[in-house]
């Protein structure tokens, strides 16, 4: 005879078996106070075993009223089973009525099993479905399932609105209400092949409610189903692919001399863009060399009224000078040369002398500036130059324009700074944008300050130029690198001298340049020249 289990073990394995399941157990009392809480399953729902003991579940479940009425069902003596959602969970929650001797309710003994997953597959099966109804519907021709006896059983919507029949006439179809006699034994025996197995496809005519024959492709396969046989397929309207194959005949007809004709058009647009386009190359270069012509033609006409100041200085003083030479041979020759009237005449001699050797100095000066930038610029030879010492040469050579306006150039560059590159081109350069600037960013005898600031970055040599003047709108400041773009037409500008500019930073010293401005705030340069050229 077996042994009874005890009470006690009773209890200790009800225990186990509560606390290690992933479910929640609960016993209320009559009022719907927790007297157990239980089950792996409340680390889900954030709580621990006994933490609601003693507490009412009309509370705890206060903001939950579908679970609330769930217990009053069960309290009234219904065995109740209840979907729920808590937070983003769900549960199933069972709820058995608990009574004494006289049948009275005494409370409920509940679990709540977790069926997030049976709720994701429900879900993910009615997204299924819906999809699978989408797609039929979305099917560009009729979609058909047939049974083995040839009953039309399944269907999309574009089956009941291409053949004109109601979703119930449908019903009560076969596959030989939908073709003549003339196709009918050839869909049939396709059917069959259908039917062990294979896909098969074929060209018909569907015979519509309204007695109209449409071109259809039909394409079939057999499926079992529960033990059943059964033929699915979709049936395309070849109506405009045939209309439009007979239109593409047509065309086909004309189209090869067509395309000869396009061809011949289009190999003599090409060669007329050609030759356009090097005419237009060779028209650039022409008034891009013209622009520094005429850069140049400026500079000698400058440097040539800046010269000629000094050596007319020179040449008064040589002229007196010799005066005085004379004056002294002829009171040498009369001995009446005295050893104060010698020293005067000395004296006057060596002032001459000294006006004469400094104007000399300037003037020559001048021409080796001019003659050095001015041999750069036409003769683009490359070569190693010191930055600074160069640039004083050019500024030398712009002298003259600069001191026909008020506006002064300050230049801060390192010591020491070598480039290899193209100084007739780096002259060029410099001396068009302060030429711009004297020319644009400020009104007739507007003082001015451009401050020009050469340093080396890495590989680069950075020239970072900046004036004070008026400043570029909005506007034109997109358009100031393009040829032939100027404010000044009026005045005489090309509109190259930026041009220019940028074509000389980007393609012969492979650099960049950018420019910042606006109207008030003068105008910014930032210019990044690769020492060594492109």
């Amino acid at each position: 005879m077996k042994e009874k289990i005890s009470m006690p073990d009773r209890v200790k394995w009800f225990t186990v078996l509560t606390t290690h399941l992933p479910m929640v157990f609960y016993i209320l009392d009559k009022d719907g106070i927790f007297i157990m809480s239980e089950g792996l399953g409340l680390k889900k729902l954030g709580l621990v075993p006994g933490q609601v003991v003693g507490l009412s579940a009309f509370d705890v479940y206060r903001d939950f009223p579908d679970i609330i009425g769930a217990i009053q069902h069960a309290l009234a003596g219904e065995y109740t089973v209840t979907d729920h959602c808590v937070g983003a969970f769900h549960i199933e929650s069972h709820n058995v009525p608990q009574y004494n001797d006289e049948n009275e309710v005494i409370g409920l003994i509940g679990a709540a099993i977790d069926i997030d997953e049976r709720v994701r597959m429900e879900q993910s099966l009615r997204r299924e479905k819906e999809l699978t109804g989408a797609i039929m519907d979305s099917v560009p021709g009729i979609l058909y399932l047939y049974d083995e006896e040839g009953h039309l059983v399944h269907w999309n919507k574009n089956h009941e609105e291409m053949s004109g029949y109601s979703a119930e006439e449908l019903s009560r179809m076969t596959l030989s209400d939908w073709f003549d006699d003339s196709e009918l034994n050839m869909i049939l025996e396709e059917v069959q092949i259908a039917l062990q197995g294979k896909t098969t496809s074929s060209d018909a005519h569907l015979v519509v409610k309204s007695g109209e024959k449409i071109p259809m492709h039909f394409t079939a396969v057999g499926l079992q189903i529960e033990g059943k046989s059964y033929i699915t397929g979709i049936g395309i309207d070849l109506s405009e692919l045939k209309k439009t194959q007979e239109e593409l005949e047509e065309t086909n007809r004309n189209l090869e001399s067509k395309v000869a004709e396009r061809t011949r058009e289009l190999t003599e647009a090409n060669r007329t863009l050609s030759e356009t386009y090097e005419k237009m190359m060779a028209m650039q270069g022409y008034l891009i060399q013209q622009e520094k012509m005429a850069a140049l033609g400026n500079l000698v006409a400058g440097v040539a009224h800046e010269i000629n100041t000094p050596i007319g200085v020179g040449i008064t003083a040589a002229s007196h000078l010799m005066d005085m030479a004379r004056e002294l041979a002829g009171l040498m020759k009369r001995k009446e040369a005295d050893s104060n009237a010698l020293a005067a005449y000395l004296e006057d001699f060596e002032q001459a002398a000294g006006i004469i050797m400094r104007n000399l100095n300037r003037a020559g000066k001048l021409v080796k500036s001019f003659k050095q930038v001015s041999s750069d610029q036409s003769g683009e030879q490359r070569r190693l130059f010191d930055v600074q010492a160069y640039f004083e040469e050019i500024l030398t050579s712009l002298s003259p324009m600069l001191k026909k306006s008020k506006v002064k150039v300050s230049v801060h560059c390192e010591k020491n700074l070598e480039m290899d590159g193209y100084p007739g081109s780096f002259a060029q350069i410099i001396t068009n944008l302060i030429s711009n600037s004297v020319t644009h960013a400020y009104e007739d005898h507007q003082p001015g300050l451009i401050d020009i600031r050469i340093s080396k970055e890495a590989e680069m040599i950075r020239v970072l130029y900046r004036d004070d003047g008026k400043g570029i709108s909005k506007e034109d400041l997109p358009r100031i690198f393009d040829p032939f773009f100027t404010t000044n037409r009026g005045a005489g500008g090309t509109g190259l001298g930026l041009s220019i500019v940028f074509n000389l930073v980007s393609q012969q010293f492979g650099g960049t340049i950018q420019c910042e401005s606006a109207p008030g705030a003068g105008t910014t340069f930032d210019i990044h020249l690769l020492s060594g050229g492109s």
